[in-house]
């Protein structure tokens, strides 16, 4: 998710919901995009947008989760042809719930969130390859939405380098 220069950064994987969350929500996917923009060797700001889906235990009933947040990274190494990273960042977090079974129960919520995670960078042909391993955690009307998510992606690089 990050690079010490400009990447357009494209990813999906499985979200696996955590605390509470966890007590009705099922393994479910993710898909993310945003840039990252190198500020300084090894570090990098960015904006990444995100939606993803969770059935749940009821058949017929999901939670879609959809928002944004801005990061930080730093780059740990940026010898040799395997990249570690680490990141963190805030941004907004909206759960919608839908369901078959109860159409009357269905509403979403929306609150600020934080997200905390890592991952390992390496060269694939001209883009950057990404597996990277982070979890998100909702606040306020979101306290108990939670979800770790392991992920793959690709940074395509634009502009300069740092």
């Amino acid at each position: 998710m990050v690079s010490a220069q400009n990447v357009i950064v494209l990813g999906a994987g499985a979200t696996i919901p955590a605390g509470d969350y966890a007590n009705y929500a099922k393994l479910g996917f993710l898909a993310h995009g945003g840039a990252d923009f190198g500020v300084a060797p090894n570090v990098s700001v960015g904006a990444h947008g995100f939606f993803g889906s969770n059935s749940h235990d009821t058949d017929g009933d999901k939670t879609n989760l959809h928002g944004g947040v801005a990061t930080v990274g730093y780059m740990i190494a940026t010898s040799g042809s395997i990249m570690p990273q680490i990141w963190g960042g805030a941004g907004y977090l909206v759960h919608s719930y839908k369901s078959e079974s109860f159409p009357a129960f269905e509403g979403s919520a929306s609150s600020l969130a934080a997200l905390i995670g890592a991952g390992l960078g390496f060269p694939l042909g001209s883009v950057t390859g990404m597996v990277n391993g982070y979890m998100l955690m909702g606040f306020g009307d979101n306290d108990e939405t939670r979800y770790f998510a392991i992920d793959f992606g690709v940074g395509i690089p634009f502009g300069g380098a740092m």
